[in-house]
């Protein structure tokens, strides 16, 4: 079975649906997710499912999916970005130190 997620930004209702739906090998359509139900729980501490789990290529889907909607990481220190701008100053500091030492 494989797993599909999609995503679609819904910008007159200011929201991104997400819709998962399960398919055969073959791609007969098998299950569709249904609406989250949040219910009351007496003791919160005592909760111990998750409210769903993802396969970490799963994972991957929905993150593609949200990218497309335009949904990005929120900035920071560990964002691809920013860390292959680090990596492109670093090795324009060893080209001119190399340089500047002589050494090729």
């Amino acid at each position: 079975m494989s797993l599909d997620i999609i995503c679609r930004r819904r910008d007159f209702l200011r929201s991104i649906e997400v819709l998962f739906a399960e398919k055969s090998f073959n791609g007969e359509l098998l299950h569709v997710g249904q609406p989250l139900v949040f219910t009351t729980q007496e003791n919160a501490a005592l909760i111990a499912a998750p409210t769903f789990s993802l396969q970490p290529e799963d994972a991957q889907k929905l993150m593609d999916e949200l990218w497309n909607c335009g949904i990005r990481p929120t900035e920071g220190s560990g964002s691809a970005g920013a860390f292959a701008a680090v990596q492109d100053h670093r090795d324009d500091l060893r080209k001119l130190l190399f340089h500047t030492l002589g050494v090729e």
